[in-house]
């Protein structure tokens, strides 16, 4: 809906996510109410299926044509981005950057879902660090740091797993599910029963009434504001100003398989502990 868009601060494009890649989506029945059958055009009752690909974007051609779409239709002021469960990660980053994204959502299979099997959660994907590194890689073969901007999620949980992020390459870090967990939610992954016990993922009346926006807004804003803190704590530890100046040289390798997929130098944990010069670095 086009007035849907121009009320924005920006739009994407969901191609998948790292928790079930390749995959679409159902929204059952008894959640579908009239009020949801009307934002999303359907008769109310049914079952709800999102395709695993949007029918009008077959390929790399037709999705830049969505993407100027989007752009005429709100009148070029609003970033387009694509949002890329990992996968194929060299050829989408790739398409990302010659479609002409301002940035690019990778989200690697340590993310969650409240709406997938086990056997796509644990074994469809790429884990979210080889998945930088490939995407990173991709970017410097066809010479394209500067042409889209990255950024990483998946599994990310605090302002830690933030500064590992930037260190690596990536300009943004995102958050998903720990946002959730400090809006209220208790994770027991019923979200598609429609009885939420706090609230959050029903629409039934008398379930949606023990949701309390104003308190669980606060409580978000309280997680935000210690990952601010958490990321400003360790960039200064780390002796700089501004977290454009993180750099792989910060950190070091705690276990071989780390080192590999990452290049960096692997410092096993112990010789970490017990070195007698200090090491301004930080572990992955």
């Amino acid at each position: 809906n086009i007035h849907y868009m121009r009320r924005a601060d920006g739009l994407e494009i969901y191609i998948s996510q790292g928790a079930k890649p390749g995959l679409g989506g159902q929204l059952m029945a008894k959640k579908v109410t009239p009020e949801l059958a009307e934002i999303r055009g359907i008769p109310p009752g049914i079952d709800l299926r999102s395709p695993s690909r949007h029918p009008d974007i077959l390929g790399a051609d037709d999705l830049v044509i969505k993407v100027e779409e989007f752009r005429e239709a709100t009148g070029y002021r609003l970033p387009v981005s694509i949002k890329l469960g990992a996968g194929r990660i060299r050829d989408d980053i790739k398409i990302a950057v010659k479609d002409g994204f301002d940035f690019v959502e990778l989200d690697g299979m340590q993310g969650s879902t409240g709406a997938g099997s086990s056997e796509v959660i644990d074994h469809v994907g790429i884990p979210t660090l080889p998945a930088i590194i490939e995407a990173l890689e991709a970017l410097d073969e066809i010479n394209a740091r500067h042409r889209v901007q990255l950024v990483l999620m998946g599994g990310l949980r605090d302002g830690t797993d933030a500064v590992k992020a930037l260190c690596l390459g990536a300009d943004a870090a995102a958050f998903g599910t720990p946002v959730i967990i400090a809006g209220g939610c208790i994770a027991c992954m019923q979200c598609h029963v429609g009885q939420c016990v706090t609230g959050i993922a029903t629409q039934d009346p008398d379930h949606e009434h023990r949701y309390k926006p104003e308190a669980e807004a606060h409580n978000i804003h309280r997680f935000l504001e210690s990952v601010r803190w958490q990321i400003a704590a360790i960039t200064h530890g780390l002796g700089y100003n501004n977290v454009k100046e993180l750099n792989r040289d910060d950190l070091v390798a705690l276990t071989p398989e780390a080192a590999t997929i990452t290049g960096l130098p692997y410092v096993p944990e112990q010789g970490l502990r017990t070195t007698t010069t200090p090491l301004k670095r930080l572990s992955l």
